[in-house]
């Protein structure tokens, strides 16, 4: 597990020779951190590791720490716990919970939340979408 003070050195070196921006562009802007208390893929500690790199540029952290696994918790049917991508076990204590959209207030306080378009929002993305490959 990298720890901040080494994160933070490396991105200053990046910054100073100029292979980043400037980190002082984080000043003030807001970061949205996800931290599950049972994730073992990225386990809480590394999360609090990123809140302190965040920290030391003066960012704006918003850190959600929940009792849940390797997910991201939504209001949506079916919440699941997943590791690599599959499937591992239903973490019905999670469901329910609109992680995305806490992102989203945080991230972008001005955006105007839309109660029809989320009324009648699509669940049936795979019948719907349409993946294009490009370059």
């Amino acid at each position: 597990m990298a720890d901040a003070t080494s994160m933070i050195a490396f991105a200053d070196s990046a910054a100073s020779e100029g292979k980043i921006d400037s980190l002082s562009n984080l000043n003030s802007k807001p970061v949205f951190i996800a931290s599950g208390k049972l994730d073992t893929v990225v386990p809480a500690p590394s999360q609090y590791e990123q809140k302190k790199f965040y920290e030391n540029y003066g960012a704006n952290i918003n850190l959600q720490k929940q009792n849940y696994g390797h997910i991201l918790p939504t209001l949506s049917e079916g919440c699941k716990e997943y590791t690599m991508g599959i499937p591992t076990r239903r973490n019905a204590k999670s469901c329910g919970r609109d992680t995305v959209g806490e992102m989203f207030r945080h991230v972008l306080p001005n955006l105007q939340a839309n109660s029809q378009a989320v009324a009648e929002r699509v669940t049936d993305w795979r019948n719907k979408g349409v993946l294009k490959k490009f370059d």
